[in-house]
């Protein structure tokens, strides 16, 4: 089947694509790969195959001729992909970045809903043990409950557990969504957006804080790292970036405990440069807060349903 294709779109595990691009029964067939964390082109790859599948990838995003008989076209669609294969091969390689617009929701959610937002002030709070450890979590959770009882304008609170599954349709109902992202991209983050549902975040430097007390937490102990943060933020583990071949044009992405860093002195200089490059940090209409009582003003001041229309404009 797969040789009768005009054209090949692969995707992860994104190992299998240099294979394909590089098998002689594909050599006259159009191969589009997608790439959606690229932290984890080499994922699964033996070692020893490492500088081959990188090198390939490299060869398909910098030379017009990928040394077979017809294209090999590589796209990212996460807004920091580009950023982490720059740092991998070079500033002279620019990847196209393709947004990832999680179109397929409107039609799962019966599409953008901008009057239901003004329906009910329903705040939902998102998988807050998707991040935190347990205890972390429940006392957080526990705390926002308590907005539903602060003065008007009253907002419902939810909270969205891990282990409750849920419908697109099921969104439609809030107001505006609480998240505290736990890894770089979040393709949750992209549905909220294409919905029309308000982002409420925390702000820069909280997240500045807290990856980089998940990155230092893991020195101690990397079972019960795994265990009580669960390994989030992974893709630029430091220690997992042994995928990448590093050289003296590319320093910037290897992140270690010394104080030589491309992008600052610290680990949380380090940090602070990367989340710059995250669709969180580039998304327009995405609130922040910087505190509970900063949040309670923002809440005050939102207009769920003026940000759904301008968020489609």
């Amino acid at each position: 089947m797969l040789k009768m294709a005009d054209l090949v779109i692969c995707s992860y595990p994104y190992v299998l694509c240099p294979f394909l691009g590089t098998y002689e029964g594909f050599k006259d067939t159009a191969m589009l790969t997608v790439v959606k964390g690229a932290g984890s082109m080499a994922e699964y790859a033996h070692a020893s195959l490492v500088p081959w599948i990188l090198g390939i990838y490299k060869r398909w995003m910098t030379a017009t001729d990928s040394g077979v008989g017809t294209p090999r076209k590589v796209v990212c669609a996460d807004a920091i992909d580009p950023a982490i294969v720059q740092a991998t091969f070079g500033d002279h390689v620019s990847p196209q970045l393709v947004d990832f617009g999680a179109r397929y929701v409107l039609h799962l959610a019966g599409g953008v809903q901008c009057d239901l937002r003004a329906k009910t002030k329903t705040l939902l709070v998102w998988r807050l043990f998707s991040i935190f450890p347990g205890l972390d979590a429940m006392a957080m959770n526990t705390i926002l409950s308590g907005f539903q009882n602060a003065p008007p304008p009253p907002w419902k609170v939810e909270l969205m557990q891990d282990t409750i599954e849920f419908t697109y349709k099921d969104l439609q109902d809030a107001s505006a969504i609480l998240q505290v992202p736990w890894d770089w991209a979040l393709v949750s983050f992209m549905e909220f957006l294409a919905l029309g549902i308000p982002l409420i975040l925390p702000n820069r430097d909280y997240m500045h804080s807290l990856i980089t007390t998940v990155y230092w937490s893991r020195l101690a102990n990397r079972s019960v790292w795994s265990l009580s943060w669960k390994r989030r933020f992974l893709q630029l583990v430091p220690e997992d970036w042994e995928a990448f071949e590093l050289g003296a044009s590319n320093k910037s992405l290897k992140m270690t405990e010394t104080t030589n860093y491309a992008h600052g002195g610290s680990m949380l200089d380090h940090v602070a440069y990367w989340w710059q490059h995250t669709e969180y940090a580039k998304q327009r209409m995405v609130k922040t807060f910087d505190s509970l009582s900063h949040l309670y003003t923002v809440l005050n001041h939102l207009d769920p349903k003026i940000i759904c229309e301008r968020l489609h404009w």
